[in-house]
This record gives C-alpha cells, structure tokens and sequence, in this order.
C-alpha cells in the first residue's frame, strides 16, 4: 500500500511545476522531526529540555561550551537553578562581556578558552564588523559562505576538556551544552575519557549547516555517544529517539539539537 501511494504521488508531484510545494512540505517534515527550528529559545526545545533537567534530574554542576554573552546561563538562573555553571567562551571581546554581566554572580564561573580535541592556540572567524559575534567559529567558509560575510580573524585558546578537567579538579559532570559553531565533535573528542567512562550524565550538542564547514557527519558523533547512550533530537515540547533504521534521515545539516542521555538515566520516562 505504501509504495502504491510513493508511486501516485511520483506520477502526479515529481514534476518541475510542484518544486516549491515539494519544498514546502520538505520544510514543514524537517520542522516536525525538530529541524530549523531556530526561531525562540522555546521553539528550539531548549526550554524544555532545560526545565526537565532542572526539574528531573537536578543537576549540581551545568557546562556552557560557546557560553557567547551568557544568555543560556541567564536562562539557568531564571529557573531559579542555584549549581555551579561553567561558561567557556574563547573570543576576548565576547569575553570580557560575558564576564562583566556574571562579575556578582559567585556560582558562575567564566572560562576564556574554546573546547577542542586537543590543547592549542587557533584563529576564529567573524564578521568583521563584529566585536564577537554569535557566528564567531573556527572555520572561515562558515563566515564567508554561509552567512556571506567578510571576515575577521582572532587569536585564542583551545584546551581538551579532558586537561581542563583534571587541572580544575572537577570529577563529574550533569549537564554538558555544546554550541561551537561546528566544532562540536572535536570537543567530544577532547572529552572522550569522560564519555567512555560515562562521567558525563547528560549532553545537548547543535547540529547543523556549520557542521559543512567542518565535514562532520552526525555519523561521527553518533560513534563517539552511541554505545553509552541514548540519542534524541530534541523537539519544542519533547524529543524524538533516534533509532537509526534510515541513516540518511539523520545526516541533515539544517539547525537541530541532539540529545544524549546516559543509558542509566531515565530522563525522558
């Protein structure tokens, strides 16, 4: 029955005439499969998977990585979340700004370095009317190309969380966020002792149009958290568990945020 209606749908649709309506409907299915939906900090689910954490697991110690001027933790606090929260954002200007807004905040604590694979001094990219935007990223064609812009280069840091960690004494972690413009697989990577020991309890990662520019597929972060956890893409009001049976729904490069929650955690019951 299936294929009968793919085959009348071929035979009246498949036609140049139907291209924005063939577009449309792709548009409204990736919306429904948590996809583009970038519009709020609501619309992207954000909101509530941050209030069921807050809510069901009670995280003691939050991890903002690509923190910008704070506004996740400004979220955090809004819940009324009381824990430690670790802002990493490696631009200067960015910086300087992100730490100014937290100065009277006593359990914020911000870190001027970028998560990476390993411990080194690179180049971001901006506009180059910025003074660190929420674009800056570690690959130029994400400046050049995606958002057809001139581009600014800055020196910073980067550190392996694996080396942080053990420098800053921190033995664990609830709540890992990861919005690198992406980079995110290389500082999964740089975390890699802390997930194959599963120290990390829960992680939500951005996926999407940036990852082109770095050539990850979400294969590759799927291999790295696959084996000790569970993978969802995250919806307005809920997520949707990624069973893998059609890989190719999985490597869409339009904005999304995945989902991973440790196997022992049933966040989501």
């Amino acid at each position: 029955m299936k294929n009968f209606i793919y085959s009348v749908y071929l035979f009246l649709f498949a036609r140049p005439f139907f291209r924005k309506w063939n577009e449309l409907l792709l548009r409204f299915g990736m919306k429904g499969l948590g996809l583009l939906n970038h519009q709020s900090f609501e619309a992207s689910g954000e909101a509530f998977l941050l209030k069921t954490i807050l809510q069901k697991y009670k995280p003691k110690n939050i991890f903002d990585v690509g923190a910008n001027e704070g506004d996740y933790a400004q979220a955090c606090l809004k819940l009324g979340y009381q824990g430690q929260i670790y802002c990493f954002e490696p631009h200067p200007k960015t910086f300087a700004r992100l730490q100014q807004k937290f100065a009277q905040q006593a359990n914020i604590q911000c870190v001027n370095k970028g998560l990476s694979a390993e411990t080194q001094t690179a180049v971001i990219y901006d506009h180059v009317s910025a003074q660190g935007s929420e674009h800056a990223t570690l690959y130029a064609d994400t400046i050049s190309q995606t958002h057809k812009s001139q581009i600014q280069q800055t020196e910073i840091q980067l550190i392996s969380f694996d080396q942080w960690a053990k420098e800053a004494g921190i033995d664990n972690v609830d709540f890992f966020k990861i919005d690198i413009e992406g980079h995110e697989l290389s500082a999964l990577q740089g975390a890699k002792e802390w997930i194959e020991t599963q120290k990390i309890a829960i992680m939500q990662i951005e996926f999407g149009e940036t990852n082109i520019a770095s050539r990850t597929f979400f294969r590759d972060i799927r291999s790295l958290l696959a084996p000790n956890y569970r993978l969802y893409r995250l919806l307005p009001q809920g997520v949707l568990e990624m069973n893998f049976a059609n890989e190719y729904l999985h490597e869409l490069f339009a904005f999304q945020n995945l989902v991973a929650v440790r196997k022992d955690i049933n966040l989501f019951a």
